[in-house]
């Protein structure tokens, strides 16, 4: 399915849309992927020709991942919330306090357990050994 966009304000960028599983895969001809889980997750792939090309929450994609936390005056900084805050939109309040939802909602701590504890499983065995702890 081709489609393009509406607003003549902004340049028209075809696009398709496809369903894969429980993924909803938004893929751009200007070479950006969107993909949706539906819920709660997406992921957005770039690529190559996009390299130092973007910024903002999302790193800027120079390969140096020692400087993603670059806020918008092009600090880079150590505190998440200061980046964070950096990126907001004006009418938006700083976030003062990080909230963990595992910490406020026992239920979540277990469920991430489980999700996170196929990173440990076999699957994975061979990766072990280059993953620093």
């Amino acid at each position: 399915m081709k489609e393009k966009t509406t607003d003549s304000s902004v340049e028209q960028i075809d696009y398709s849309v496809h369903t894969v599983g429980l993924y909803l895969i938004i893929t751009f001809s200007n070479n950006i992927t969107l993909m949706w889980d539906k819920h709660t997750r997406v992921t957005v792939t770039l690529q190559s020709n996009w390299m130092n090309k973007v910024c903002g929450l999302c790193g800027n994609f120079d390969g140096n991942s020692m400087n993603d936390l670059q806020t918008r005056a092009n600090s880079v900084v150590t505190n998440t919330l200061e980046f964070g805050n950096s990126w907001k939109m004006e009418r938006c309040s700083n976030v003062v306090n990080q909230s963990f939802p595992c910490e406020k909602h026992w239920y979540c701590a277990a469920w991430a357990q489980r999700r996170c504890s196929l990173i440990k499983d076999t699957i994975f065995q061979e990766c072990h050994s280059k993953v620093k702890k």
